[in-house]
Protein backbone atom coordinates (compact mmCIF):
# COMPACT_ATOMS: atom_id res chain seq x y z
CA UNK A 1 0.00 0.00 0.00
CA UNK A 2 2.75 2.27 0.70
CA UNK A 3 4.20 1.70 -2.71
CA UNK A 4 0.59 2.35 -4.19
CA UNK A 5 0.26 5.75 -2.02
CA UNK A 6 3.58 7.13 -3.30
CA UNK A 7 4.69 8.68 -6.92
CA UNK A 8 8.16 8.44 -8.03
CA UNK A 9 9.75 10.01 -11.64
CA UNK A 10 12.67 8.83 -13.06
CA UNK A 11 14.42 9.22 -8.89
CA UNK A 12 16.26 7.76 -6.46
CA UNK A 13 14.70 5.97 -3.15
CA UNK A 14 17.17 5.96 -0.12
CA UNK A 15 15.57 3.64 3.09
CA UNK A 16 17.33 4.43 5.79
CA UNK A 17 17.34 1.70 8.29
CA UNK A 18 16.14 -0.24 5.34
CA UNK A 19 16.65 -3.71 6.75
CA UNK A 20 15.71 -6.45 4.74
CA UNK A 21 14.29 -4.02 1.73
CA UNK A 22 10.70 -4.99 2.06
CA UNK A 23 9.65 -1.13 1.66
CA UNK A 24 12.44 -0.11 -1.10
CA UNK A 25 11.49 -3.19 -3.12
CA UNK A 26 7.70 -3.38 -3.07
CA UNK A 27 8.25 0.77 -4.33
CA UNK A 28 11.06 -0.68 -7.41
CA UNK A 29 8.09 -3.12 -7.89
CA UNK A 30 5.46 -0.60 -8.56
CA UNK A 31 7.77 1.86 -10.26
CA UNK A 32 10.04 1.02 -13.07
CA UNK A 33 11.81 4.13 -13.48
CA UNK A 34 12.80 4.56 -9.69
CA UNK A 35 15.96 3.44 -8.24
CA UNK A 36 16.67 2.68 -4.26
CA UNK A 37 19.58 2.65 -1.41
CA UNK A 38 18.96 0.79 1.17
CA UNK A 39 21.37 1.74 3.80
CA UNK A 40 21.99 -0.17 6.92
CA UNK A 41 24.19 -2.76 8.69
CA UNK A 42 25.89 -5.01 6.50
CA UNK A 43 24.61 -7.92 7.98
CA UNK A 44 21.06 -7.14 7.20
CA UNK A 45 21.63 -5.85 3.95
CA UNK A 46 22.58 -9.88 3.19
CA UNK A 47 19.26 -10.20 3.54
CA UNK A 48 17.56 -7.52 1.42
CA UNK A 49 20.35 -8.16 -1.40
CA UNK A 50 18.84 -12.14 -1.43
CA UNK A 51 15.04 -10.38 -1.60
CA UNK A 52 16.10 -8.07 -4.20
CA UNK A 53 17.39 -11.03 -6.38
CA UNK A 54 14.00 -12.89 -5.42
CA UNK A 55 11.55 -10.29 -6.76
CA UNK A 56 13.85 -9.15 -9.43
CA UNK A 57 14.78 -5.88 -8.67
CA UNK A 58 18.72 -6.18 -8.17
CA UNK A 59 19.27 -4.16 -11.20
CA UNK A 60 18.28 -0.86 -9.62
CA UNK A 61 18.93 -1.57 -6.21
CA UNK A 62 21.85 -0.59 -4.30
CA UNK A 63 23.12 -2.06 -0.79
CA UNK A 64 25.19 0.77 1.30
CA UNK A 65 26.46 -0.67 4.57
CA UNK A 66 26.40 2.02 7.37
CA UNK A 67 25.77 3.43 10.59
CA UNK A 68 23.22 6.07 10.22
CA UNK A 69 23.75 7.95 13.40
CA UNK A 70 27.56 8.01 12.11
CA UNK A 71 28.29 7.35 8.53
CA UNK A 72 27.35 9.84 5.91
CA UNK A 73 24.10 9.26 3.58
CA UNK A 74 23.81 9.12 0.14
CA UNK A 75 22.26 11.66 -1.03
CA UNK A 76 18.82 11.27 -2.74
CA UNK A 77 15.71 13.13 -4.48
CA UNK A 78 12.80 10.64 -1.76
CA UNK A 79 14.46 9.06 1.89
CA UNK A 80 12.10 6.57 3.31
CA UNK A 81 12.23 6.39 7.19
CA UNK A 82 9.77 3.46 7.82
CA UNK A 83 9.41 1.36 11.21
CA UNK A 84 12.57 3.39 12.30
CA UNK A 85 11.97 6.39 14.54
CA UNK A 86 9.52 4.71 17.12
CA UNK A 87 12.61 2.61 18.31
CA UNK A 88 14.61 5.50 19.42
CA UNK A 89 14.32 8.14 21.93
CA UNK A 90 13.17 12.13 21.13
CA UNK A 91 17.19 13.48 20.96
CA UNK A 92 18.20 10.46 18.39
CA UNK A 93 14.58 11.00 16.66
CA UNK A 94 15.59 14.71 15.96
CA UNK A 95 19.12 13.79 15.01
CA UNK A 96 18.19 11.73 12.59
CA UNK A 97 15.60 13.74 10.36
CA UNK A 98 18.18 16.48 10.59
CA UNK A 99 20.82 14.08 8.69
CA UNK A 100 18.23 12.75 6.38
CA UNK A 101 17.21 16.61 5.56
CA UNK A 102 20.91 17.53 4.82
CA UNK A 103 20.92 14.40 2.52
CA UNK A 104 17.93 15.47 0.69
CA UNK A 105 18.90 16.58 -3.01
CA UNK A 106 17.13 20.03 -3.70
CA UNK A 107 13.02 19.97 -3.53
CA UNK A 108 13.20 16.17 -2.28
CA UNK A 109 10.90 14.79 0.41
CA UNK A 110 11.30 12.75 3.37
CA UNK A 111 8.84 10.48 3.86
CA UNK A 112 8.24 9.04 7.48
CA UNK A 113 6.11 5.51 7.74
CA UNK A 114 5.60 4.85 11.13
CA UNK A 115 2.50 4.32 13.85
CA UNK A 116 0.79 8.15 14.62
CA UNK A 117 -0.59 8.72 18.09
CA UNK A 118 -2.78 11.43 18.39
CA UNK A 119 -1.78 14.74 19.23
CA UNK A 120 -2.94 14.58 22.41
CA UNK A 121 -0.59 11.14 22.50
CA UNK A 122 -3.85 8.71 24.00
CA UNK A 123 -5.12 7.31 20.88
CA UNK A 124 -5.94 5.54 18.96
CA UNK A 125 -5.66 2.67 21.45
CA UNK A 126 -4.21 0.05 19.52
CA UNK A 127 -1.11 2.37 18.79
CA UNK A 128 -0.99 3.69 22.55
CA UNK A 129 -0.71 0.25 23.59
CA UNK A 130 1.54 -0.65 21.16
CA UNK A 131 3.69 2.28 22.36
CA UNK A 132 3.19 0.98 25.81
CA UNK A 133 4.90 -2.29 24.99
CA UNK A 134 8.01 -0.17 23.22
CA UNK A 135 9.04 1.43 26.56
CA UNK A 136 10.21 -2.14 27.51
CA UNK A 137 11.26 -3.29 23.91
CA UNK A 138 13.76 0.09 22.88
CA UNK A 139 14.19 3.39 23.75
CA UNK A 140 11.25 5.01 22.08
CA UNK A 141 7.56 4.84 21.85
CA UNK A 142 5.10 5.90 19.05
CA UNK A 143 4.64 9.27 18.18
CA UNK A 144 2.05 12.09 17.12
CA UNK A 145 1.64 13.59 13.93
CA UNK A 146 2.39 16.64 15.28
CA UNK A 147 5.78 15.43 17.40
CA UNK A 148 6.76 14.66 13.39
CA UNK A 149 6.06 17.94 12.10
CA UNK A 150 7.76 19.73 14.81
CA UNK A 151 11.25 17.64 13.72
CA UNK A 152 10.72 18.39 10.17
CA UNK A 153 10.54 22.09 10.59
CA UNK A 154 12.74 22.47 12.88
CA UNK A 155 15.36 20.42 10.22
CA UNK A 156 14.52 23.25 7.63
CA UNK A 157 11.65 21.04 5.83
CA UNK A 158 7.23 21.48 5.63
CA UNK A 159 5.12 19.50 6.92
CA UNK A 160 2.88 17.53 4.22
CA UNK A 161 -0.56 15.21 4.66
CA UNK A 162 -0.75 12.46 6.50
CA UNK A 163 -1.63 8.86 4.40
CA UNK A 164 -2.72 5.63 5.77
CA UNK A 165 -1.28 2.81 5.00
CA UNK A 166 -1.30 -0.68 6.10
CA UNK A 167 1.39 -0.03 8.61
CA UNK A 168 -0.48 -0.36 11.44
CA UNK A 169 -2.18 -3.60 10.22
CA UNK A 170 0.47 -5.81 9.82
CA UNK A 171 2.57 -4.31 13.10
CA UNK A 172 -0.53 -5.11 15.00
CA UNK A 173 -1.55 -8.45 13.94
CA UNK A 174 2.46 -9.99 14.41
CA UNK A 175 2.65 -7.80 18.03
CA UNK A 176 -0.79 -9.40 19.09
CA UNK A 177 0.25 -13.05 17.73
CA UNK A 178 3.41 -12.96 19.77
CA UNK A 179 1.62 -11.49 22.93
CA UNK A 180 -1.33 -13.50 23.01
CA UNK A 181 -0.79 -16.68 25.18
CA UNK A 182 -1.14 -20.07 23.86
CA UNK A 183 0.41 -21.16 20.44
CA UNK A 184 0.14 -18.88 17.25
CA UNK A 185 -0.56 -21.20 15.07
CA UNK A 186 -3.72 -22.17 17.15
CA UNK A 187 -4.54 -18.27 17.38
CA UNK A 188 -4.10 -17.29 13.44
CA UNK A 189 -5.73 -20.55 12.27
CA UNK A 190 -9.24 -19.83 14.32
CA UNK A 191 -11.40 -22.39 14.67
CA UNK A 192 -9.06 -24.66 12.54
CA UNK A 193 -7.32 -27.55 14.55
CA UNK A 194 -6.11 -29.79 11.74
CA UNK A 195 -2.64 -30.38 12.08
CA UNK A 196 -1.92 -30.57 8.63
CA UNK A 197 -2.76 -26.83 8.54
CA UNK A 198 -1.01 -25.83 11.39
CA UNK A 199 2.43 -27.37 10.64
CA UNK A 200 1.67 -25.43 7.59
CA UNK A 201 1.20 -22.38 9.67
CA UNK A 202 4.05 -22.57 11.29
CA UNK A 203 6.44 -23.89 8.29
CA UNK A 204 5.19 -20.42 6.83
CA UNK A 205 5.62 -17.99 9.34
CA UNK A 206 8.97 -19.88 10.78
CA UNK A 207 6.80 -19.83 14.08
CA UNK A 208 9.69 -21.85 15.75
CA UNK A 209 12.34 -19.32 14.82
CA UNK A 210 13.60 -16.22 16.97
CA UNK A 211 11.14 -13.84 16.66
CA UNK A 212 13.00 -11.14 14.06
CA UNK A 213 13.14 -14.36 12.02
CA UNK A 214 9.33 -14.74 12.32
CA UNK A 215 9.60 -10.91 11.48
CA UNK A 216 11.14 -11.56 8.62
CA UNK A 217 8.48 -14.13 6.99
CA UNK A 218 5.48 -12.21 7.85
CA UNK A 219 6.67 -8.57 6.20
CA UNK A 220 7.71 -11.29 3.48
CA UNK A 221 4.08 -11.67 2.82
CA UNK A 222 3.15 -8.48 3.32
CA UNK A 223 5.45 -7.49 0.65
CA UNK A 224 3.64 -10.03 -1.49
CA UNK A 225 0.20 -8.22 -0.22
CA UNK A 226 -0.60 -11.61 0.98
CA UNK A 227 -1.24 -10.96 5.17
CA UNK A 228 -3.14 -14.52 5.07
CA UNK A 229 -6.18 -16.03 5.14
CA UNK A 230 -8.90 -15.20 7.62
CA UNK A 231 -10.31 -18.94 8.14
CA UNK A 232 -13.39 -17.60 9.49
CA UNK A 233 -14.37 -15.56 6.83
CA UNK A 234 -12.60 -17.50 3.90
CA UNK A 235 -10.56 -14.71 2.43
CA UNK A 236 -7.88 -12.46 2.30
CA UNK A 237 -7.41 -10.34 5.43
CA UNK A 238 -5.47 -8.12 3.38
CA UNK A 239 -8.61 -7.73 0.88
CA UNK A 240 -10.84 -7.13 3.43
CA UNK A 241 -8.65 -4.50 5.53
CA UNK A 242 -8.56 -2.59 2.34
CA UNK A 243 -12.05 -2.34 1.98
CA UNK A 244 -11.89 -0.61 5.23
CA UNK A 245 -8.97 2.15 4.79
CA UNK A 246 -10.25 5.43 3.53
CA UNK A 247 -9.21 6.48 0.31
Amino acid sequence: VLAQKLSFGNETLLDVGGGTGIYAIACLRQHPNLKAIIFDRPEVLKVADEFAQLYGVADRLTCHPGDMFADPLPTAENILLSNILHDWDVPECQNLVKRCAAALKPGGRLMIHDVFLNDDLDGPLPVALYSAALFSLTEGRAYSGREYREWLIEAGLSAGEIIPTLILVSMLIFGLQQLLPGDPALIMAGEERDPKVLQEIREQYKLDQPIPVQYVYWMRGVLSGNLGESMRLKASVGSLVREKLPV
